[in-house]
């Protein structure tokens, strides 16, 4: 979401730094990325008209013991700490869960991803937020050659691999749809390091790497807009989504998404849109596909429309617009539990 933000903000002839304590994924080219570290917020902020912070407990802290102004905090939701690997990992999640209460009484202005987010930091803490909705690169929506894949359904998947995205969920329910349709093939991405986890799945649900499952490699958001748009549904497993990225990817591709029911953003997309199904169990999972792949052009249109409001150009002039509001009066606020210093 970051790279997607300053890559747009720059394109409009804005002026972009990201700073981060590790930097782990390459910029898009021109933006400036600093590797920093929280205690040089205020220096960096110093040289900049607007300060955003995307969910960091360092940066906010720093943000708020240095009186910062203006800057904007980004929540992108909590996952559930059963979710959470490792008892270690518990530990610090529930821990850092229980310091931003107090710490986020004292952001002024919070954005949430979705109103999913937003429902959560409320519920959570009491806090009011404004929703600006990640976004969703142009090249989803463009129109372009298909590529012929194998299969009858051919089934997408690019959501992650990891237990929280559903990676053993993902291969036992398409194992269920092959007992429906024979000829149903899927394509996952996943990166070299997991592809023996991978074949491991596929062998205990007695499928066949390469013949039933195709694993991909991490590509270029061109070539992977291709294999959303060639697919006849995408295949949504994961445990947990505060937004729901890859739904929107494929809805701006035009492709349904039947999705596993978890009570997260998923709900809202699925309902709004119109653009997929939900199912919790087998019998549903067999019904609901056969419905999508019976009525897939209808499904097909209405994911797109719904897919319309994510363009990321239209997100950034959100942003921008709050960013001129926060800069016009410095007292703007959607917390309505503000500590005042």
């Amino acid at each position: 979401m970051i790279n997607a933000l300053a890559g747009n903000m720059q394109e409009l002839g804005h002026e972009v730094t990201v700073a981060a304590h590790t930097v782990r994924v390459k910029p898009p080219l021109g933006i400036k990325v600093l590797e920093a570290r929280p205690s040089d917020l205020y220096k960096i902020a110093e040289k900049h008209d607007m300060t955003h912070i995307h969910l960091s407990y360092p940066f906010t802290r720093a943000a708020v013991r240095a009186r910062l102004s203006p800057y904007l905090l980004t929540h992108h939701g909590y996952t559930p700490w059963h979710l959470v690997p490792g008892v270690s990992n518990k530990a610090v999640h529930l821990g850092l869960r229980w310091r931003y209460r107090s710490l986020l009484q004292r952001v002024p202005l919070i954005t949430a991803v979705s109103p999913f987010v937003s429902e959560q930091l409320r519920e959570l803490y009491g806090l009011d937020t404004i929703v600006i909705p990640n976004g969703v690169e142009e090249v989803f929506f463009e129109e372009g050659e298909d590529i012929a894949l194998d299969g009858d359904p051919v089934i997408f998947n690019s959501t992650g691999w990891n237990w929280q995205k559903g990676v053993d969920l993902l291969v036992r329910d398409f194992s269920t749809i092959k007992q429906i349709h024979p000829g149903a093939k899927l394509y996952v991405v996943v990166p070299p390091a997991h592809r023996d986890l991978l074949n491991r799945h596929v062998a205990e649900n007695q499928l066949k790497l390469g013949d039933d499952v195709v694993a991909l490699p991490y590509m270029e958001l061109e070539h992977l807009s291709s294999y959303y748009r060639s697919a006849d549904l995408y295949l949504l497993t994961s445990r947990w989504e505060s937004f729901g990225l890859p739904i929107i990817e494929a809805f701006a591709s035009g492709t349904p998404v039947l999705g596993r029911w978890v009570d997260d953003a998923r709900v809202t997309h699925i309902e709004e849109s119109e653009g997929g199904m939900l199912y919790r169990n087998e019998t549903q999972l067999s019904q609901r596909l056969e419905k999508i792949l019976d009525e897939r052009p209808s499904y097909s249109v209405r994911s797109r429309e719904y897919a319309q409001k994510f363009h990321w150009k239209d997100i950034v002039d959100q942003y921008l617009e709050l960013y001129q509001r926060i800069q016009t009066d410095p007292n703007a606020s959607t917390n309505t539990l503000v500590v005042q210093p």
